[in-house]
């Protein structure tokens, strides 16, 4: 009876052996090993392209900060100037309105000048006209004078 049973124990542990390779409910465990081995031998290309999308967002970086440092130097510039031209247009401004007032007072000066010339002429023409009247009423008077007597 040993033996009868041997022979169907040596079979049954066949059996569910090759079930286990015909019909693995895991997947095999080689499979796992080459994946983690490719991942091992891969990994230093992924570092390279890490390491050289590092190096090129540096370098964007550094030209990003570079651009920030010329936009803030050039609003910095832009900000100077135009407090120089505020500065200067303030100078023009008081220029303009002393110049205004020298206008003003000469446009007066000249006034004055046209009012003294026209009083200056008023009272010429009537002094000639006061002698030459003078010199007739004179001569009117001796022709009448002499005439008479």
């Amino acid at each position: 009876m040993n033996r009868q049973r041997l022979p169907v124990r040596w079979i049954a542990g066949t059996a569910v052996a090759a079930a286990l390779f015909l019909f693995p409910s895991v997947p095999p465990a080689h499979a796992g090993v080459i994946d983690t081995v490719r991942g091992i031998f891969e990994l230093p290309a992924e570092v390279d392209k890490l390491k050289e999308d590092y190096d090129r967002v540096q370098q964007e970086y550094a030209r990003t900060k570079e651009e920030l440092n010329e936009a803030k130097q050039a609003a910095e510039q832009v900000t100077h100037d135009q407090k120089e031209l505020m500065d200067a247009n303030r100078r023009l401004l008081e220029q303009n309105r002393q110049l205004s007032d020298m206008v003003g007072q000469l446009q007066s000066a000249e006034q004055a000048r046209i009012r003294s010339m026209k009083q200056l002429r008023t009272v010429l023409f009537t002094l000639i006209g006061l002698v030459i009247g003078y010199f007739l009423l004179s001569r009117i008077l001796r022709v009448y004078l002499r005439s008479r007597l």
